[in-house]
């Protein structure tokens, strides 16, 4: 069964401060930001989530949206 998780602005803005950059602004990003949230909120592929507001890269300020390639802390950079 599929769920739908509704990300709040305040779980947005925690989940944007996981990064070290954006696409905007870093040559290491790589990872699709919903990759990495998906790691963070310990949730599979069998959920759906649904952003009130984009995160932002703690960097540049940019918005970053689920499909944004984002380079992630290095203590949630997904498995390889």
């Amino acid at each position: 069964m599929r769920h739908t998780l509704k990300i709040s602005e305040e779980t947005a803005a925690l989940a944007g401060e996981m990064l070290f950059g954006c696409q905007n602004c870093s040559t290491e990003a790589d990872t699709p930001f919903e990759g990495v949230f998906r790691q963070l909120a310990g949730q599979g592929s069998d959920a759906d989530y649904v952003w009130v507001v984009p995160a932002h890269c703690p960097i540049c300020d940019a918005a970053v949206t689920p499909s944004t390639l984002v380079e992630p802390a290095r203590a949630v950079e997904l498995a390889s």
